[in-house]
């Protein structure tokens, strides 16, 4: 995923149409809790064109759409299936009970072991929605992790600035 077009308002909209069910959007947002710990926060599905687009970073599974930021490819299910379970672990994800329909849960299935000895998985019954939710984790994972490089920088720039004069 690439993060160069990032938005700034820590709002998140998965867009998915390529996979079983009807295409649709869900809408997410990046909240800091009370230790400042960043967790990801899903908040209701909509329609794949919906009023506000543009206050989101959209994701998408389909390059031929026109209103995205980042395009979500298949080659990194596995990736995004790894920030799912982390975020779930960790407490860092609130899913509401609106969506936990889509909830990957025990839908994956291993399908065997690929040529570079990692799982290769069966993504057949897996739906939009499940989709659009494992695309915003990986987008997340990837989100959080710049988020800390960025704020050690400026640490460091601090540090640095203070001990340099001209």
């Amino acid at each position: 995923m690439d993060l160069e077009n990032d938005n700034e308002s820590g709002l998140i909209c998965a867009t998915f149409t390529r996979y079983q069910g009807t295409p649709l959007s869900i809408k997410s947002g990046i909240e800091i809790d009370d230790d400042g710990n960043m967790c990801l926060y899903l908040m209701e599905e909509d329609a794949t064109n919906f009023e506000g687009k543009e206050k989101y970073t959209v994701i998408s599974d389909s390059p031929v759409r026109r209103d995205f930021n980042v395009l979500f490819s298949p080659d990194q299910f596995s990736e995004a299936l790894q920030a799912y379970n982390e975020l779930k672990a960790s407490g860092c994800i609130d899913i509401p009970d609106e969506l936990l329909k889509y909830q990957v849960g025990d839908t994956i299935q291993i399908a065997g072991i690929n040529d570079n000895g990692k799982f290769r998985y069966d993504v057949d019954g897996l739906t939009n929605g499940n989709m659009a939710i494992l695309a915003t984790c990986l987008y997340f994972m990837k989100y959080q992790t710049n988020e800390y490089a960025l704020d050690l920088a400026d640490e460091m720039a601090d540090l640095y600035g203070s001990i340099i004069t001209i």
